[in-house]
């Protein structure tokens, strides 16, 4: 077993070549970025551990680093310790079986690419949208260059939803920076001087935007998703915590399976254990009296939210769609952990052993009785013997050789 060692990043003075990256604050990993919600004494589930600790500080992250040979040691960093990390060591990051980093390797990823994705130079904003921001050099050089550069991550399902990530934080980063520098009160052309600094946006590209921000197209589009969020009035309790990565908490220190209805409550809740209003207190109300009525989680869910959108699926957190949960849904409509799919496939496996040698002993059986009435009763079989249909019914005889076989 390899020997773990606790060291600190902040020891190695080498300089990364991201200078351009965004100022990051040097309280980003406080505690207070995630509050930790609490259910009441009444709660439905209030029997078990919802206080579960997330963080072993909320100073730095603990995370594992990997060198070069292999060596695993553990390592507390703060944002600004991933850039200045050696080449030859990158951060494990864990993930769960939809494929979604958890644990505060997975909060530490989650803050790093938001400082990639606000840094322009990466991913320019005078494209109009993600998917038209070509895959090389921006994506796959990013992805390549700085991603893997300092974490552990590979070029399947991993890339997909880390790049997934980077362009949903790239939207809204783009949103918020014309936001708060758009001056509606000035000309095209004065805004378009009024360039903002520091975050890796040249001057065409800001022009750019800007026109195309102006266009009566994009302004409907952008009142309309305006008018979407208005109606949506349940906001969550997790802060910048993940509902992947409180899930994996919480399952971790139960040691059992928490369905989606389960999350609902814990992701709607304050700190003093009310909900974050009346109408998600009705919904979970709701969604309990469902689920005595249903056959699962997902129908309950279904019924009372609708039927899930493409590429999301609610109360499981971003990067999962519906096939992958339709995939790993147990018997009792929940999304199974890792270690609840791992258990189930040892079941289904020996479930297949045991039915091959049934399927065996079985023929045998057949064969003896064939052979018993051929060889032993002349082929002919009583008419009181029992033998099975398909429909598991005892009406017909086992087939045997015809009476002209018989010497």
């Amino acid at each position: 077993m390899t020997k773990r060692k606790t060291v600190s990043s902040r020891k190695n003075a080498s300089t990364h070549e991201f200078v351009d990256s965004p100022p990051v604050d040097q309280n980003e990993s406080s505690e207070s970025m995630e509050p930790e919600p609490t259910l009441s004494t009444g709660s439905e589930i209030s029997h078990v551990q919802l206080d579960v600790q997330g963080r072993k500080s909320n100073k730095y992250w603990t995370v594992d680093l990997e060198d070069a040979n292999g060596v695993i040691k553990e390592g507390h960093l703060r944002l600004k310790d991933v850039w200045v990390l050696s080449r030859e060591t990158r951060i494990i990051v864990h993930w769960n079986e939809h494929g979604q980093p958890i644990g505060e390797s997975g909060g530490l990823l989650g803050l790093f690419l938001g400082a990639v994705a606000g840094n322009f130079k990466n991913f320019p904003i005078s494209y109009e949208k993600w998917p038209l921001v070509p895959t090389e050099p921006y994506k796959n050089g990013a992805y390549r260059d700085i991603i893997q550069r300092f974490f552990k991550v590979d070029d399947g399902q991993q890339k997909k939803y880390i790049l997934q990530n980077l362009g949903r934080k790239w939207k809204d980063d783009r949103c918020k920076l014309f936001n708060d520098n758009y001056n509606w009160n000035l000309t095209r052309e004065q805004n378009i001087a009024a360039l903002p600094k520091g975050f890796g946006v040249s001057l065409e590209q800001w022009a750019t935007f800007i026109d195309y921000r102006l266009r009566s197209k994009t302004q409907d589009m952008c009142e309309k998703n305006a008018s979407n969020r208005e109606k949506q009035t349940i906001p969550h309790t997790l802060g910048s915590k993940t509902i992947a990565r409180k899930k994996h908490e919480l399952e971790t220190a139960n040691k059992r399976v928490f369905t989606r209805a389960e999350m609902y409550p814990i992701s709607h809740k304050k700190k003093d254990g009310s909900f974050v209003n009346d109408e998600a207190r009705e919904k979970s109300e709701q969604l309990t009296l469902l689920q005595a009525n249903e056959s699962s989680t997902d129908d309950a869910y279904a019924k009372l939210f609708g039927k899930e959108h493409p590429g999301r699926v609610r109360g499981v957190g971003f990067g999962v769609c519906p096939s992958q949960v339709m995939k790993s849904s147990n018997s009792f409509g929940g999304v199974s952990s890792s270690c609840n799919h791992d258990f189930d496939m040892d079941k289904v496996r020996s479930m297949e052993v045991e039915l091959q040698e049934n399927k065996a002993t079985i023929s045998l059986l057949q064969a003896q009785v064939t052979y018993f009435i051929n060889h032993c009763m002349g082929g002919k079989v009583p008419h009181d013997f029992p033998t099975a249909t398909n429909n598991g019914v005892a009406d017909s005889p086992i087939e045997t050789r015809s009476h002209s076989t018989i010497p």
